[in-house]
């Protein structure tokens, strides 16, 4: 059909309105129509133009034999036609808009490798912009379909070179990123969609997008005088560039070259001017908000373009903020510490336009959205930095030459710097927000102890005053920063200065003097318990800090005078929690901020504790548990009579408290394990001074919680875990009726399935067993039933094959259970086939393939069992219990093999335990020569986190050495001998420098082998030539003095 006659159909369609069903219709006749006209007419441009300005309908029959035919058609002029590819294009870009089935045929044929299509964007120096904005809009259809775990090896390969089209118009020459901002946003929209979708293409074009977005981000600030953004490579650290073996160095993308060979540079001219209105129409594609923004901006006319221009800028922005983000989430952390100094450079000066980096950035761009968008982007990136920040110190020096860790140091001053004039000159309050976000984000990694300036003190006079801000998510935010630098163990003087604590008050030591006897009884009248009196005399007296007094407001319940009543308030839910998790960071200083302030904290957990909403009363119960636990720590080294009376106090007002809210039959089972948890926590000292009707009624009431049925099982197993903290007191490990009701209410609770529940009571049998080895050990008559020994034993060696966390607690007890053997449990099968499972798990434990923990658990286990000398003495009268040889085997090749010298070294010491000769049978010598390649291999060290374990190491197996030397009889000294010939100088050294490094007492055991030896010497009986030179030569391996 001639193209004149498509065009007045097209005219016509334009001109008058018609149904849905007709109009359907009639455009896919037109459209089969206009396939049937020749490529190279002339008209087909006009014709395609018209096309573009219809909308085409949303609902197309995607299996429409016609539509097919002019799609293909549609990609064959633009392959073939140069005057009318502009068209086609953009009628293309309409179509797969509305129709996905033709998305993945044009992702393979015209965004190919071989694919001309970058070339004929970036090669014209005069276009339109519509041209590349229709090819940005297949791209964004395209994208919108894809899925990476879909993705064939032939779209792998269109992604990569989509990639590279995006990267290259961006450094491309020929588009000014001034003159068009729209094509600029859109690149930067679409390279975060590949961004999301290709994340392993990110690492190996690190550099020129790293480039991309630092570059953009500046995008249109008048801050700054730029003439154009043209982006640069970001080359690595040449500091940590080698870090990796894994980082490759790749030619960077905008060198390669794309497409095929063109037989002639084109020109196709001028493109006639079109309205925007069709170009990137409304597409939920799922990007968020930029892509929403993207289509409002498009479909305004040009003369809006110069109005708005801030308004696009600010977009481009926040897209470049966005896009960094993703990268830095996409790629390695050891790729991401070696562009540190581009994203937070240090240039030493104080002006902020002369800045760089995202931090400019925060600091200057007039977008609320851009300033928040990258202070949150900058929190995330200096959490993935903190190992190398990690690294970073700073002490003022006058030599020229900065170190690398002076360079970290240096950055992260300026980065405080930057964050603090940004909090200080704020005033949007989501911006604020998110810069004490980031400066709490920065004050977690800062190691502050390598830092000779006073950071923490200007963090903390820079956040004083927004503590007590009227709104009170600034609040929150102003207290998390805080919390970060509570948690750290150490308070310098400057920092307790400038949260409150007098200077003078500040103390320099620690004081243990006036250390009272475990019986201190003392009865309190809990009226008074808070009252001290004026004349004591106490060091950590101080003023109350303004920390501490904040937190009391924000935690008490306030009263305000209403028309005829007076209402109690407080403060909403989230400022009570942050309160709690401040109190709880305080509670590690806990003589700084808490001790003068027992009654008022007293006051405020049970408000949280009693609280209305579930959320602060589990907070407040965590914040008990952590008090608590730090007041037996400083009570420890603290342990003087006022200090047990005020906190015997506390315990005592508390009791009640927590009674009742565990009571509560509606009471959230975290908030009751938090609380339990709270009471194991009370430490030995506290309950020892309690008084016995309290101690009593104490017991009962989690006796009687643990036995309830109707409890939760893990509030239950929490409880007994408390009672088996207890039974390691010394008021409670000699009564053998509460051990043994313990242990029944444990094994009661042996069957639950639960893994948090099993590892509590295998943690609680733990205890048990201790206590009871103990006692053993103590001499004492009375002993644990039978009944209740064989079912922990049992119960224990079934745990053996549960979850290393449970394996590593099951062979403790187990350990320790055998070592309560007596003879009297040997006597039947049916026993001795128990205790033969239990060594045998015992045996598996050291061999598994676990973890570390579990192996040198089992070795020390092992150790207990080899104490008891019942089981040596029976396991050679009767023939089913025999497992000496594997159990020595693998003892020999965890001592000889196995790289963790933790484990070494509980392997080693469970031999020392062997008391005689015979109880290591024919396995003498294999035990030696292992112990001696140990030795040797212990002075080659090829894992260096095991450095510090190696003196130990090393240590322990001259003991062993010693005590094999002291066992041997004359016939084994002449086998010692000949195994040790070959290794003497090596043992010799070894044992020279251990005996350098020990104390003199600790020494004597090794000083005392050559004693031995020589009294060997000169023995009555008559010595053969070779034994007194085998022994020569022993002695001449372990000498006393260096």
């Amino acid at each position: 059909m001639e193209p004149n006659t498509i065009l007045k159909l097209l005219n016509d369609i334009k001109m008058f309105q018609m149904q849905h069903e007709t109009f359907y219709d009639r455009i896919l006749s037109i459209l089969e129509m206009m396939s049937t006209i020749d490529i190279e007419d002339k008209l087909i441009a006009e014709c395609i133009g018209e096309l573009s300005h219809i909308a085409l309908p949303e609902n197309i029959d995607e299996n429409d034999h016609r539509l097919d035919r002019f799609f293909n058609w549609l990609c064959e002029i633009y392959w073939k036609n140069e005057c009318a590819e502009f068209s086609a294009i953009r009628v293309i870009s309409k179509i797969i808009k509305y129709s996905t089935k033709y998305r993945s045929w044009l992702f393979k044929n015209l965004f190919c490798p071989q694919s001309p299509i970058c070339e004929r964007i970036l090669g014209d120096k005069i276009k339109n912009d519509l041209y590349v904005l229709s090819v940005l809009e297949c791209l964004n259809a395209i994208f919108n379909d894809l899925k990476i775990d879909l993705i064939t090896e032939e779209q792998k390969q269109s992604c990569g070179f989509i990639l590279t089209v995006l990267i290259r118009m961006h450094y491309s020459l020929n588009i000014n990123s001034l003159q068009n901002p729209n094509i600029t946003l859109y690149c930067l929209i679409l390279l975060n969609k590949y961004a999301s979708f290709c994340k392993q293409d990110i690492e190996l074009n690190i550099s020129e997008l790293m480039g991309i977005s630092l570059a953009f981000i500046e995008y249109g600030l008048s801050i700054k005088s730029v003439s154009i953004i043209c982006p640069e490579l970001i080359k690595p650290s040449h500091y940590l560039n080698n870090a990796s073996d894994e980082h490759e160095v790749v030619e960077p993308i905008i060198h390669h070259k794309f497409g095929g060979k063109l037989s002639k540079k084109r020109h196709r001219g001028l493109k006639p001017k079109e309205s925007v209105n069709t170009i990137l129409e409304t597409a939920n594609n799922g990007f968020g908000e930029l892509d929403s923004e993207m289509t409002m901006i498009n479909i305004m006319e040009k003369t809006q373009c110069d109005i708005l221009q801030n308004e696009i800028s600010s977009r481009i922005r926040l897209a470049s903020i966005i896009l960094f983000g993703q990268i830095t989430r996409s790629i390695k952390r050891h790729v991401l510490y070696t562009y540190w100094q581009s994203i937070f450079p240090y240039d030493g000066v104080d002006n902020v336009c002369a800045r760089k980096g995202i931090i400019f950035v925060c600091q200057a761009d007039v977008n609320s959205k851009c300033r928040s968008a990258a202070l949150n982007v900058c929190a995330e990136v200096l959490l993935n930095l903190k190992p190398l920040y990690s690294q970073a110190e700073f002490k003022d020096r006058s030599s020229a030459f900065l170190p690398f860790s002076h360079m970290l140091g240096l950055s992260i001053i300026t980065t405080y710097k930057a964050l603090i004039d940004i909090i200080h000159s704020e005033k949007c309050l989501n911006v604020l927000t998110q810069a004490l976000k980031c400066l709490a984000a920065l004050a977690e990694i800062t190691p502050f102890a390598k830092l000779e300036c006073e950071i923490v003190a200007n963090i903390i006079y820079a956040v004083k005053n927004l503590v007590h801000h009227n709104d009170y998510t600034i609040q929150i935010s102003a207290l998390s920063v805080l919390e970060v630098l509570l948690m750290d163990s150490e308070m310098p003087s400057e920092v307790a200065e400038a949260l409150g604590v007098s200077k003078e008050c500040i103390p320099t030591s620690s004081s243990n003097e006036n250390f009272p006897n475990s019986g201190f009884t003392k009865k309190v009248n809990k009226e008074n318990c808070f009252d001290r009196g004026t004349k004591r005399i106490d060091k950590y007296n101080f003023e109350a800090s303004w920390l501490i007094l904040k937190i009391i407001s924000n935690l008490e319940m306030s009263l305000v005078q209403g028309n005829t009543i007076c209402r109690k308030i407080k403060t909403p839910c989230t400022l009570r929690i942050k309160s709690l998790h401040i109190l709880t960071a305080m509670a590690i200083h806990f003589e700084f901020f808490l001790k003068d302030n027992l009654e008022k904290l007293t006051f405020i957990l049970r408000d949280s504790i009693h609280d209305g909403q579930v959320e602060v009363r589990l907070c407040g119960s965590k914040c008990l548990e952590a008090c608590v636990y730090q007041m037996n720590l400083f009570l420890q080294n603290n342990c003087s009579n006022d200090n047990i009376c005020s906190l015997k106090c506390f315990w005592i007002c508390m009791f009640p408290i927590i009674t009742h809210q565990m009571s509560i039959e509606k009471e959230s089972t975290a908030v009751k394990i938090a609380l339990c948890d709270a009471i194991s926590n009370i430490g030995a000292i506290i309950f020892e001074n309690l008084s016995e009707p309290i101690r009593i009624n104490l017991l009962s009431f989690l006796s009687g919680l643990s036995c309830d049925s109707s409890e939760d099982v893990l509030v239950r197993a929490t409880v007994v875990r408390a009672l088996s903290v207890f039974v390691t007191f010394p008021a409670m490990h000699m009564n053998f009726v509460f051990i043994e009701n313990t242990a029944e209410l444990i094994l009661r609770l042996a069957g639950e399935g639960n893994m948090t529940v099993r590892i509590k009571v295998i943690w609680s049998m733990g205890n048990i067993s201790d206590a009871l080895l103990e006692n053993v050990s103590d001499n004492t008559a009375e002993k644990i039933s039978d009944e209740i020994l064989w079912r922990l034993i049992q119960y224990s060696t079934e745990a053996c094959n549960d979850c290393d966390k449970v394996r590593c607690n099951a062979v403790r007890t187990l350990g320790n259970l055998l070592c309560l053997l007596t003879e009297n449990h040997f006597q039947r099968i049916s026993d001795r086939t128990v205790i033969k499972c239990a060594i045998s798990k015992l045996i598996d434990g050291i061999r598994s393939s676990g973890t570390a923990k579990v192996k040198w658990n089992s070795c020390y286990a092992v150790g207990k069992v080899l104490e008891n000398e019942k089981i040596f003495q029976y396991s050679s009268r009767y023939e089913d219990l025999t497992w000496q040889l594997p159990l020595f085997s693998a003892l020999c090749h965890v001592i000889y093999n196995h790289p963790n010298y933790k484990v070494k070294i509980n392997a080693t010491a469970a031999l020392i335990h062997i008391k005689e000769r015979e109880y290591f049978g024919e396995h003498f010598s294999n035990i030696w020569s292992a112990l001696l390649e140990a030795i040797e291999q212990s002075n080659n060290l090829i894992n260096f986190y095991e450095y510090n374990h190696r003196d130990q190491l090393q240590e322990q197996m001259c003991f062993l050495i010693c005590h094999i030397i002291k066992l041997a009889n004359l016939q084994d000294i002449i086998m010692l001998s000949r195994v040790l010939f070959n290794k003497l100088e090596i043992v010799k050294n070894t044992w020279m420098r251990v005996l350098r490094r020990l104390l003199p007492g600790k020494a004597a055991p090794l000083l005392s082998c050559s004693t031995h030896l020589n009294d060997l010497l000169r023995s009555p009986s008559e010595l053969s030539m070779e034994q007194k030179n085998a022994i020569l030569l022993v002695m001449d391996a372990i000498p006393t003095s260096y």
